[in-house]
């Protein structure tokens, strides 16, 4: 039984009061095994109703290993009241809660819809955050951990603001602003937008991305960075105002560093397209360029060498450029060695400043098998002997009796069949290169 009962009929009266005038006395002291003070209320009020002008309106202490210094427990079960409320109407917290070893605040909920701890700020106006949460140790600001659902839940009706933000405001800090992980099924990241990007990065660092995907696994078929659009827009839109849109590297031995497939059957669009709306080249490459099909061109070919050659199998050791040559019986080339010769097929081309601008037959023999290009049109340097007559400006020129060189056509008879081209050059006297129109006659 109580030792003390009080009652009082009044509205706003107290059964019991108690009042301290000391700075450490207590209004009313209770000692027992059940509760040390009990309020109870059967009307519309408060069971415990504390006010302090400088103080706790309640205040609890604890020695107690398991339980709490202050509790609240609302029971009935089709009740909407909260546990514990907590309420300011000045500018402090409405609950403020500090822990030395655990959680400052720990909720749990075992209801099958609303969350262990909730946040609301209901100010139309306010920029307040509906929860927040700062750690100034080495754990994180908020740890959140979820079984069956997300273990962090953001929506924003604002015009503007995001739904989940996360700031790493230290210059120097190389942690993430937002950081997700899977170690399941599923992503590291899931975003969706209605009518944004689904995912936005931004990054005014000098060197790091805006946003970055890294597929760690070194066995894995994952891309470091996905994107798929069902609808009309591109899977990926890349933008830059000082570098490459899109930039991809491989250290693959085999992988392209980009690579674009159009998949759709009766698609008519490219696996890649460049399009260029400036004065540099729609598709630049440095290296060599292997085509398997078909290539269509509307506009002109522009080639920066000056003749058509074939690669030619030679008799003996590849023949130096500028080389005057001469079919055997095999149908290889060697340098011509007699006069007026029949047998002349063209000059080895490359001599000089010229290079061919197109190599016929070029990969269709043994890698073991000596070869060159042998320039059949256009123009090239050609080695010429000037000994027996000076080579002039458009002189015929056939094949000479010095190895490897050309000399003046002077015996129309003897030329016929045997002119390896025109001189555009002249050579007075000696041996030394002159420029040639190839084209055997």
């Amino acid at each position: 039984m109580a030792q003390v009962v009080g009652t009082d009929p009044a509205a706003d009266g107290a059964g019991v009061l108690g009042e301290a005038t000391g700075p450490n006395g207590s209004g009313v002291l209770g000692r027992g095994a059940g509760a040390g003070v009990r309020g109870e209320n059967t009307r519309a009020g408060p069971g415990v109703w504390g006010i302090s002008e400088r103080h706790e309106g309640v205040h609890g202490d604890s020695r107690s290993d398991v339980m709490s210094a202050v509790a609240g427990i609302s029971h009935n079960a089709l009740g909407t009241g909260a546990g514990v409320y907590g309420e300011s109407r000045g500018k402090g917290a409405g609950v403020w809660a500090v822990s030395a070893n655990a959680e400052g605040v720990h909720g749990e909920s075992r209801s099958a819809q609303m969350a262990g701890v909730t946040g609301l700020a209901l100010r139309t106006t306010g920029t307040g955050a509906g929860v927040y949460a700062e750690s100034k140790g080495r754990g994180p600001g908020v740890w959140a951990a979820s079984a069956n659902n997300e273990g962090v839940h953001g929506e924003s009706r604002s015009t503007q603001m995001a739904g989940v933000a996360g700031l790493a405001l230290l210059p120097t800090g190389k942690g993430a602003g937002v950081y997700a992980e899977s170690k399941g099924r599923g992503p590291g990241v899931w975003a969706a937008s209605a009518n944004n990007e689904g995912v936005h990065g931004e990054s005014r660092s000098t060197q790091m991305a805006g946003v970055a995907g890294l597929a760690m696994l070194p066995r894995g078929q994952g891309a470091g960075v996905y994107g798929e659009s069902k609808g009309m827009g591109a899977g990926v839109w890349a933008v830059s105002a000082n570098a490459e849109g899109v930039h991809g590297e491989s250290h693959s031995t085999t992988k392209a560093a980009v690579a674009g497939f159009a998949l759709h059957t009766e698609g008519t669009g490219a696996g890649i397209y460049g399009e260029t709306r400036g004065l540099g080249h729609a598709g630049f490459f440095k290296g060599n360029v292997r085509v398997e099909g078909d290539l269509q061109v509307t506009g002109d070919v522009f080639l920066e060498g000056a003749d058509l050659a074939e690669q030619f199998d030679v008799e003996a050791d590849p023949l130096c450029a500028g080389t005057v040559v001469s079919l055997d019986e095999h149908g290889r080339v060697a340098a011509c060695s007699r006069a007026y010769d029949p047998r002349v097929a063209g000059v080895v081309s490359g001599a000089g400043d010229r290079t061919p601008a197109l190599v016929l037959d070029r990969g269709r023999r043994a890698a073991s098998t000596a070869s060159c290009a042998i320039a059949l049109v256009g123009k090239a340097w050609c080695w010429c002997d000037a000994d027996e007559a000076p080579v002039e400006v458009g002189d015929l020129l056939t094949t000479s009796s010095r190895a490897g060189h050309a000399m003046r056509a002077i015996d129309p008879g003897q030329a016929f069949g045997a002119v390896l081209g025109k001189a555009l050059t002249s050579l007075p006297r000696g041996q030394g290169l002159v420029l040639a129109l190839v084209g055997l006659r």
